[in-house]
């Protein structure tokens, strides 16, 4: 992970940072897509990005109710800074933890809201 790469995922959390702070749902939705996804392609692994990619379009709809309708306690995805501070210690294990909480907590949202609409 160089300096640089570093640098563009610092940038990158901190536009979605001062979106989802300020309510700008449309793009904070763009840009926490737009880090994921350059985290992802820093990977290498084209098949894992393209697999992720149709996750992902699969999830729009379900993204826009979770940023403009869900009370979300989950503000600025701090597993975002983890991610950043884990790939610069270089901790292999570090990334996928960060990752996965930051999807598992959205996801918790998430599933708290469609429980409610079901009823």
């Amino acid at each position: 992970m160089s300096p640089a790469n570093l640098d563009m995922l610092r940038e990158k959390h901190a536009l979605f940072t001062e979106a989802d702070r300020a309510k700008r749902w449309r793009e904070a939705i763009v840009h926490n897509r737009e880090f994921h996804f350059a985290g992802y392609q820093l990977s290498g692994m084209d098949m894992l990005v393209g697999h992720i990619e149709s996750l992902w379009v699969s999830m729009g709809p379900i993204l826009n109710v979770f940023y403009s309708e869900i009370v979300n306690d989950y503000v600025a995805a701090e597993e975002h800074i983890h991610l950043i501070h884990a790939l610069a210690r270089k901790d292999g294990e570090g990334p996928r933890v960060a990752i996965e909480r930051d999807l598992l907590r959205s996801g918790d949202s998430i599933i708290r809201f469609l429980s409610t609409q079901a009823k």
